[in-house]
């Protein structure tokens, strides 16, 4: 055989393992590919680690004052109620992926950012973690955003903008992200 068609050959094994590679990353990734769900205020999320999520209606945003960046901030304030259906207390710090203080996701347009809950929330909105066996807290997460492009994400109005915050677990069986995607604003 000549060397073109050893270098043809060789090649084509090249193409063909590639190909078979690519379609086995891909055939993975669909595990990572989160499947969204749109949910409504009153329904439950259920984490499967004890904790079930009951989401509330949205508040109206807060409007304050941030002396850090001298400009106006909305907080949006998604409220929930968290049952720990388990025999043992946990705290909401136990279910985050870090053990930091967030399990919410906020959305603005393209841009995704932590909702914490207990940070850079109003007094009246600040709520103890630990949740005892078998009881229920009202708590609150929330996004703040604000309207000076300096600070922000360009074109945030507060009045017309959509802003989403996002709840995602493993589903267990599957091995799959499921977002639960809930509308903070109308």
């Amino acid at each position: 055989m000549n060397k073109r068609w050893i270098f043809f050959i060789v090649l084509l094994i090249i193409v063909a393992f590639s190909c078979v590679r690519i379609y086995t990353v891909n055939a993975q990734n669909d595990k990572y590919t989160p499947k969204n769900i749109n949910i409504s205020a009153n329904q439950t999320i259920d984490t499967g680690k004890g904790i079930k999520f009951h989401l509330l209606k949205p508040l109206k945003p807060v409007k304050s004052f941030d002396k850090e960046t001298n400009s106006i901030k909305y907080i949006y304030i998604l409220p929930f109620n968290a049952e720990n259906t388990s025999n043992h207390k946990i705290t909401l710090e136990d279910l985050s992926p870090d053990g930091k203080n967030f399990l919410f996701f906020g959305q603005y347009q393209y841009n995704k950012q932590l909702m914490p809950y207990n940070y850079d929330l109003p007094d009246k909105y600040q709520f103890n973690t630990e949740i005892p066996s078998g009881k229920t807290v009202q708590g609150y997460v929330g996004l703040s955003l604000y309207p000076d492009e300096k600070i922000n994400y360009k074109n945030f109005n507060p009045e017309s903008s959509k802003v989403s915050a996002y709840y995602t677990i493993i589903d267990e069986k599957s091995n799959k992200r499921i977002s639960y995607k809930m509308t903070l604003n109308n």
